[in-house]
């Protein structure tokens, strides 16, 4: 198959480009909406204390904007944290003199969200600092295995970033008694997993993320031992499936490889459920070696059985300019090693006619040995597009006999397996790739690829006919006759009623050399031709080296079919468009920068602006004990909000 790696090369380049795109387009979208100049600065205090089964969180925010004849700010708190709800309470508004700021406050039922206008109806200019203090009564997350704040400072939601950042979070003495030793900080737009430095003094953790833009908002994780509250916060589980997504997109490949390869499977065993096979010393009629080989599914022996049944059936002859000692079949000729074999067969050549033959036959016999009435040699090397065309004419002749049904698994195999790996691919984007972008990427290209070695393996054909079953009888049963050694040969001989005298057996053989080819006893064929000869030297001996060609011929094809007994058509990619020729041929050089996004997990479709768990992947992003202070993210935690200018 990667001999063909321009004909489906398309394909993985066209899932990547298919991901980033979608990827793309989600950055887009995230990154819409009008944003203004950047405040002077935010800074939270955030103090914990136990109280009751949760943790009350006393929070002050204090904003400084330099305001040119605005109104003031908006704050946009978040309350809704999964399907649960945190209750904010006592929420108020001063300047930095500590004198009452007006505002009003509107909440909504559905979300929980509450925005606060701050400032009043005039329109003011200079620095203005805002203190906006509220408490939320329910402020640990957890599980019966960990427990956290995990908690957005300022939101992923403002349309104005921050010259000047810091957070302080004060623990009181019971909460600082259970600490499990576990912190972590996030930075970023929604989703964003880039850590911050996170400093510990005593019972205070504290942050400085200077340089904020829109947007982007600082979340901290603070992990405690299990049980440090009675009721917390069930965690938010991400939508994202994590490594379950990346394992699942192999799985997809690997199934149409399976279906495939249990297809191709039950096409190779001709065996399967026959019964009352006769042994057979003809071939069946109507069909010729060549296109008996592509039948049993052994393309790869067809040509030498055919070069066999040429000279045979009078249609060619082989000549040799040089005699050379071993060159007549015979038990020494059995002895002789396959670089020998093809050293004695540099000076053959072949010379065919085409009378009698169909013109279908004859075309075969052209791309597979040149031109009729010349004397080619064999040892030529022929061309690999020669050997696609003549496999497509073999195609074509062994339908037209209708032994087998048609079959369309290998397009179905195609286009379910690559629709699935495009619709789950961006199912993950839109539920966030949780820092795995890059094992995504890789993990799609693998299944692709294996999504097309399914195709290239499926079976050409479906199941027999009733004509197709009565070949496949005979050929068992000549198999059979062909592949059963010498006493077991001339004691069905003698119970057939057409049984030849023993001096007529060397023709039989003979005309059985091509199917013993396609059996892959033409080894042990040759040695019992080669015994005739000797027994009978009176006889006319029309094969002096073709013996010798076969199995240098069938080398030859194995590596063109890329496998020994292969059961399946090799010609399945010839007819596609090399890459740049089809519909999937552009955009690559643009999608490095992209690519580069998605390795660091920055986009999702609900990584837009949103916080308190409606961003890259919910809240709390690890299902292990250590909880978010190990695998959390911007975004990801309860609170946050957002707001901007008035």
């Amino acid at each position: 198959m990667l001999t063909l790696w321009r004909k489906w090369i398309a394909y993985p380049i066209g899932w990547v480009v298919l991901m980033v795109v979608a990827l793309a387009l989600v950055a887009a979208v995230s990154a819409l909406g009008k944003t203004y100049p950047d405040m002077e600065s935010f800074h939270g205090r955030y103090e914990a204390h136990a109280e009751g089964a949760q943790v009350r969180l006393e929070v002050e925010e204090e904003i400084s904007v330099m305001l040119v004849n605005e109104r003031g700010i908006v704050r946009d708190l978040v309350t809704k944290y999964g399907d649960d709800f945190q209750n904010v309470t006592g929420i108020s508004v001063e300047d930095k003199q500590g004198q009452p700021v007006d505002f009003d406050e509107d909440r909504d039922r559905a979300t929980g969200d509450i925005e606060l206008a701050i400032g009043g109806g005039r329109r003011v200019s200079g620095l203005r600092t805002y203190v906006i203090k509220y408490t939320i009564t329910n402020a640990m997350v957890g599980t019966n295995d960990y427990q956290e704040l995990y908690f957005n400072t300022n939101g992923t939601e403002w349309q104005n970033g921050f010259t000047s950042f810091s957070a302080r979070l004060l623990l009181d003495d019971t909460l600082a008694g259970r600490l499990n030793g576990q912190s972590a900080c996030y930075r970023g737009r929604a989703g964003s997993r880039e850590q911050c430095m996170l400093q510990k003094s005593g019972q205070t953790y504290r942050v400085d993320a200077d340089g904020l833009g829109p947007r982007e908002n600082v979340t901290l994780a603070v992990g405690f031992e299990p049980g440090t509250v009675t009721d917390p916060l069930p965690p938010l589980e991400g939508r994202s499936l994590g490594w379950l997504g990346i394992a699942l997109t192999l799985g997809v490949g690997a199934l149409m490889l399976a279906v495939s390869l249990i297809a191709r499977a039950a096409a190779r065993d001709l065996r399967h459920g026959e019964t009352g096979v006769v042994t057979q010393f003809m071939p069946p009629k109507g069909i010729e070696p060549v296109l008996a080989a592509d039948f049993l599914g052994l393309p790869e022996r067809g040509a030498a059985a055919h070069l066999a049944w040429l000279v045979l059936n009078g249609h060619g002859e082989i000549t040799s300019s040089d005699e050379r000692p071993g060159a007549q079949p015979g038990p020494g000729s059995d002895d002789l090693s396959l670089s020998q074999r093809a050293d004695l067969g540099e000076d053959l050549r072949l010379r065919w006619h085409g009378e009698g033959m169909t013109a279908t036959l004859r075309r075969i016999t052209e791309l597979l040995f040149g031109m009729k009435e010349t004397h080619l040699p064999l040892a030529q090397h022929r061309r690999t597009s020669d050997l696609a065309k003549a496999q497509h004419y073999r195609d074509s002749a062994l339908e037209d006999l209708y032994l087998r049904k048609a079959s369309h698994l290998g397009p179905t195999l195609l286009w379910i397996g690559f629709l699935a790996l495009i619709g789950f691919g961006w199912y993950q984007i839109w539920a966030g790739l949780t820092g795995l972008g890059w094992w995504f990427l890789l993990a799609g290209v693998v299944s692709t690829v294996m999504v097309l070695y399914a195709v290239h393996v499926a079976p050409a054909h479906g199941r027999l006919t009733p004509r197709g079953k009565e070949v496949r009888r005979e050929l068992m049963g000549l198999e059979r006759f062909v592949t059963a050694s010498e006493a077991n040969r001339i004691a069905w001989l003698q119970n057939a009623a057409t049984a030849p005298r023993e001096d007529d057996r060397i023709h039989l053989y003979e005309r059985l050399l091509p199917w013993a080819i396609i059996f892959g006893a033409e080894r042990s064929w040759a040695q019992l031709v080669g015994d005739m000869y000797n027994r009978f030297p009176e006889s006319p001996l029309r094969l002096p080296v073709l013996t010798l060609v076969g199995p240098a011929w069938l080398q030859q094809d194995r590596e063109f079919y890329g496998t020994r007994n292969s059961r399946s058509r090799r010609s399945a990619w010839y007819g596609r468009p090399d890459i740049g020729r089809g519909s999937l041929a552009t955009g690559w050089s643009s999608t490095v920068g992209a690519i580069s996004d998605l390795g660091s997990g920055s986009g999702s479709s609900n990584s837009s602006t949103r916080s308190s768990g409606r961003g890259w992947s919910g809240g709390s992003s690890s299902r292990s004990r250590g909880g978010s202070s190990r695998r959390g993210s911007s975004g990801g935690g309860t609170g946050g909000g957002g707001g901007g200018r008035r």
